[in-house]
């Protein structure tokens, strides 16, 4: 050590206590080195009672299931969708692993309890409680041949997602048929679990999606009018992805009588939705239909395109068509499968689609909204490709934080 380091060793020891023994003589100590010695002892003692505590803390998510943890570790909307109530049931799963349905909260502000629980805030699964608080009928415009061959494995695939799901059809039963271009002939007959609705008047071709998807709202308004909050029409071939749906309609009032689709600007003054890429009428919406077919006898038994006439009928019920693109005009609801525009190429702007839409937008990957909801003419291998690719298929380390959120 050099002279200047020794001095400042030695300093807090009186004179001639240079050696080993000379340490235990304490009474020599100065007032200041004595206290020095004793809150050197005081904070090693804390450090290492902290020490143990951390090693011997319990894992506050070993009772919930490894898929919940999973998920926590995602961004999420949670600050956008959740009451304060939510957010204390939230906080009390993740401790305790119990899912106790949640209490109204004492009068304590949204803000506070965020405040009170930030680091909590990331927990939880948004889709699971949209799927409870955005309720949704779906109903699916089929026919016999397609029951085995397509509407089986919409039920199997994103009807599962609805909160319930009615396949609209004129029969229970018929003999299959085998498509030109169906990718996967599917021979067994096994469609008896399917929630079939009849509409026995109603023929199978396109011409009979009229009928059913008047008779289907019909029967939604006399039977589930309070039990649903929004209303879908598909077709057999349509791919809805449900989690952006109700991300996209949870702070919509579904008394406002309002539809929203895919718009397209022609034939009716108003517009009208694609009938291939999916519509949604609101409560609000579907009371208004119901009432202008009871008011109007000739409006009530029109002929023509389903879209078409759902067109004539919305305007003559007084519901708008609603815009459904999101914060950058991208469109959500799309009336074909996705490379018809996800490609980047140049547009045929002599083609149905651009010359009919109401809002144009971009044509490549800027095409369409990052929660879109709907594609049209997917058929069993488009389906469950789809399928894969949204609800399996992971990027690793997208979304996940680098540090505990």
């Amino acid at each position: 050590m050099s002279e200047t380091t020794i001095r400042r060793e030695r300093s807090c020891l009186p004179q001639g206590t240079v050696g080993p023994l000379g340490w235990w003589r304490l009474r020599s100590l100065s007032p200041q080195c004595l206290a020095a010695l004793v809150m050197g002892f005081c904070l090693g003692l804390t450090i290492a009672l902290l020490h143990s505590t951390a090693l011997y803390m319990p894992n506050t998510t070993q009772n919930v299931s490894p898929e919940i943890s999973a998920r926590w570790l995602k961004g999420s909307w949670e600050d956008e969708v959740s009451s304060p109530e939510e957010l204390i049931h939230l906080a009390s799963v993740r401790e305790t692993g119990r899912h106790d349905p949640p209490t109204r909260s004492s009068g304590k502000t949204k803000q506070q309890l965020y405040q009170k629980g930030r680091s909590k805030i990331c927990l939880g699964d948004v889709a699971t409680r949209l799927f409870h608080e955005v309720r949704v009928l779906c109903l699916v415009v089929t026919y016999p041949a397609h029951h085995v061959s397509h509407a089986l494995h919409v039920y199997h695939t994103w009807g599962r997602r609805c909160t319930k799901i009615l396949f609209v059809t004129n029969s229970v039963y018929e003999e299959e048929e085998v498509e030109e271009g169906d990718e996967f002939p599917w021979k067994q007959r096994d469609d008896d679990e399917l929630p079939l609705l009849t509409v026995p008047h109603a023929s199978n071709g396109r011409d009979g999606l009229w009928n059913k998807t008047r008779d289907a709202f019909r029967h939604a308004y006399l039977h589930y009018l309070k039990d649903f909050d929004w209303f879908v029409k598909a077709d057999d071939d349509t791919y809805l992805i449900m989690e952006n749906l109700r991300f996209w309609l949870h702070d919509k009032d579904p008394e406002e009588p309002l539809y929203y689709g895919c718009h397209f600007d022609v034939i009716v003054p108003q517009g009208y939705m694609s009938g291939g890429a999916g519509y949604i009428l609101s409560r609000g919406a579907l009371k208004a239909f119901v009432e202008a077919g009871m008011k109007n006898s000739t409006l009530a038994h029109s002929q023509g395109a389903e879209d078409v006439q759902m067109g004539y009928f919305m305007a003559a019920a007084g519901v708008k068509p609603g815009d459904s693109r999101d914060e950058n005009g991208r469109p959500r609801f799309f009336p074909f499968h996705p490379a018809d525009v996800v490609v980047p190429k140049s547009k045929n702007l002599s083609y149905w689609y651009w010359k009919n839409l109401a809002h144009d937008h971009d044509q490549g990957l800027s095409c369409c909204s990052d929660t879109t909801i709907s594609f049209h003419y997917v058929r069993q291998g488009l389906l469950y490709t789809l399928e894969f690719l949204i609800y399996h298929l992971k990027a690793y380390g997208i979304g996940i934080p680098l540090k505990d959120c």
